[in-house]
């Protein structure tokens, strides 16, 4: 059971790894800049008014 418990934790550890490297990764790194500046150039508002929600009006 605690060879089990040794290779669950080895896997997940590679995999946190994997996911960093790739978040990292120079051919990333255009996608996320490009969805990071996406934000700064919407026209649309972020948010609706409690009204619009269904919210209650005081």
């Amino acid at each position: 059971m605690d060879g089990m418990r040794s290779i669950m934790t080895v896997e997940a550890f590679f995999t946190f790894i994997g996911i960093v490297l790739w978040a990292w990764s120079a051919r990333k790194q255009g996608d996320f800049r490009q969805a990071a500046h996406s934000v700064l150039h919407e026209d649309a508002p972020l948010a609706k008014s409690a009204g619009e929600w269904g919210g209650r009006d005081e």
